[in-house]
């Protein structure tokens, strides 16, 4: 199974202290970690996944990118984007029978975007793990 990551490289704030190190590349590090472990238990149940890593500048057209993947058959995504381009994304016709998973924002709006919709949408309760499960 194919598992798209999509991010960008936006500006990420600054920890709170300055033993803390600037961390910008910790969602593809997770993908990257969950593939691995996906793929050993996978293992014995014939399972197998491939991470394709789409990162693009934060000006970068995550749409057409998001585009291309879904027209090459993907269906599972790993959404590393602000809200805006996480719906843009999520609204795109040919995402409506796709899984699109949220790891960075857990922002109102999305709750809201999906409310107004006829979608399947499910959000933790929590801000430390933003989820965004979409089918529309």
């Amino acid at each position: 199974m194919r598992v798209v990551y999509l991010g960008k490289k936006y500006d990420e704030p600054l920890p709170l202290s300055y033993a803390e190190k600037v961390v910008t590349d910790k969602g593809i590090q997770g993908a990257r970690l969950m593939l691995k472990e996906a793929n050993q238990a996978g293992n014995f149940v014939g399972f197998s996944f491939e991470l394709i890593e789409e990162i693009l500048p934060k000006d970068g057209d995550i749409v057409a990118v998001a585009k291309e993947a879904l027209a090459n058959g993907d269906r599972f995504f790993i959404a590393d984007l602000e809200p805006d381009d996480l719906l843009a994304v999520a609204d795109l016709p040919a995402a409506k029978d796709a899984v699109i998973m949220n790891i960075r924002s857990s922002a109102t709006k999305l709750r809201q975007a999906s409310a107004a919709t006829t979608s399947s949408t499910s959000f933790p309760t929590t801000p430390c793990a933003p989820t965004l499960s979409r089918s529309i």
